[in-house]
């Protein structure tokens, strides 16, 4: 059993795991199909197994994405991580609804917080880690096959990933940010090695 934070900072739930009884037991299987039929992730769109809609994929939609799964999962606030691109919508996010966060941003190797990493540095870190080149199956052979396996399974990835890049929360974000800073306690985690 886990235990979730709730609305409020007081407030906490218990979560059942859906295949056992309040007294431990399995399921039955029949209620088990039902649940599993009655299950989704969110993803944001255009991946995984969400939606791609054909549209401009720019932080407005994924602030308005993450605006909506808050109200759908009923939660007044929460604390913001925020990996790669999903930075720039923290940062975004927390901006425009600062009641919305709980206090606290995190953001992980966030896209537009870091300056590129000098060639230098990630050539002494495969230098001093000679495992990173050793493993028989390396990006170049897994990326293309990677990318083949998405256009064919995941209609419409290709645009939203290519509107991510052009029009999403990877660049420009420095008013988010700093308007952040200035608000809310952030965290910023990166490494070169």
């Amino acid at each position: 059993m886990q235990k979730s934070q709730g609305s409020s900072p007081n407030q906490t739930q218990e979560i059942q795991p859906e295949h056992l009884e309040e007294d431990g037991e399995e399921a039955d299987e029949d209620v088990m199909e039902e649940e599993e039929e009655n299950h989704s992730e969110d993803n944001l769109y255009g991946r995984g197994y969400s939606e791609a809609p054909d549209t401009t994929y720019g932080v407005d939609l994924f602030i308005t994405q993450l605006a909506l799964l808050f109200q759908n999962v009923e939660w007044s606030n929460a604390d913001i991580i925020g990996l790669s691109m999903g930075g720039g919508i923290a940062a975004a996010y927390a901006s425009i609804f600062p009641k919305l966060v709980s206090g606290k941003v995190i953001f992980v190797a966030s896209a537009d917080l870091m300056a590129g990493v000098p060639k230098e540095m990630s050539d002494a870190a495969v230098n001093r880690n000679p495992d990173l080149t050793s493993y028989p199956v390396g990006p170049e052979d897994i990326l293309p096959r990677m990318r083949a396996l998405q256009r064919q399974s995941l209609p419409g990835f290709v645009h939203a990933l290519k509107s991510s890049f052009r029009d999403g929360p990877i660049r420009d974000m420095d008013s988010a940010f700093e308007m952040l800073s200035l608000r809310l306690h952030t965290s910023n985690a990166w490494s070169y090695t």
